[in-house]
């Protein structure tokens, strides 16, 4: 709230075993998304872990943004 998006990146953790039809599935909302809102993704990470690690699949994003007005912080 308060800035225009600029860009985001995009960390998967993925569990050993977890299906490839899924992750895609996954990626292409994440690019439809993205077209949508006129916001790329430029820099992410993957990593697989044993099974039992995590819960299938945890997506983490974190975006930057133009601030739209001036703030005043006092």
């Amino acid at each position: 709230m308060g800035a225009s998006p600029i860009a985001l990146s995009l960390s998967l953790v993925i569990e050993e075993g977890f299906s490839i039809e899924d992750v895609s599935r996954v990626m292409r909302s994440v690019g439809e998304t993205c077209l949508e809102a006129e916001v790329p993704v430029i820099t992410g990470d993957t990593k697989v872990v044993e099974r039992g690690g995590v819960d299938s699949l945890i997506v983490n994003t974190s975006g930057i943004g133009k601030r739209s007005e001036p703030v005043s912080w006092g």
